[in-house]
């Protein structure tokens, strides 16, 4: 019925990036301005992480993507979520000291040197 639209793959990731720096952005203007009306911290990055758990879950069900873990990697991705959720709470406190918009600037500047 309908056709498949070609996309170019330079195209598809600019897309997924643009599409990543919205959620990001908004998440942080979500969260400045339950800030200011006085949520708690703890509580809106539960939530936070809760949507974005579930939400990778649908992407992969969706998909029929692989979820085993090998042994091996169960240390990793133990330490891996750990230092995610800090990166979180850091980044969902620091709202309390400056502007949404301009962490979501300098955002993706403070990954680059990884």
């Amino acid at each position: 019925m309908f056709e498949q639209i070609k996309i170019p793959i330079q195209v598809q990731a600019s897309l997924a990036l643009l599409s990543a720096q919205i959620c990001f952005s908004g998440w942080h203007v979500v969260g400045s301005v339950a800030f200011r009306g006085g949520t708690n911290p703890i509580i809106f990055i539960f939530y936070r992480l809760l949507i974005g758990t579930a939400l990778m879950h649908l992407y992969i069900k969706y998909y029929h993507m692989n979820t085993f873990i090998d042994p091996v990697d169960h240390k990793r991705l133990i330490a891996s979520g750990m230092l995610s959720f800090m990166n979180v709470l850091c980044g969902s406190l620091s709202l309390k000291f400056i502007a949404p918009s301009r962490f979501a600037i300098f955002q993706p500047v403070s990954y680059t040197h990884l």
